[in-house]
């Protein structure tokens, strides 16, 4: 079952430098929280689980690209992703079209 360590279940903040001006929402929070890949980041921004500290994220959470001013207060909220369904095996006729001995 995919969880998360108790100590990331929680709202972070994170404060982006003048540096990080211009730098994607999405590769900034990657480069924040690197136990996490970018598709579950993405994930994260389009449920408006993460925005920007002045603002409510807006409907349909931010868009990954959305580019950094610099000096702007960004918060995620990191919760347990849902578990996946079972996967049970299927029996699928293959054609085998060569082999040998390795």
């Amino acid at each position: 079952m995919n969880t998360l360590p108790p100590s990331l279940a929680v709202r972070q903040t994170f404060l982006a430098a003048d540096s990080d001006r211009g730098k994607r929402l999405d590769l900034f929070l990657a480069e924040q929280l690197p136990e996490l890949s970018r598709s579950r980041i993405q994930q994260l921004l389009r449920r408006g689980k993460a925005g920007l500290e002045a603002q409510a994220p807006p409907r349909g959470g931010l868009k990954a690209g959305t580019r950094l001013r610099g000096g702007e207060g960004l918060w995620i909220e990191l919760d347990t992703p849902a578990p996946l369904p079972r996967a049970y095996p299927e029996a699928i006729p293959l054609a085998i079209l060569y082999e040998d001995s390795d």
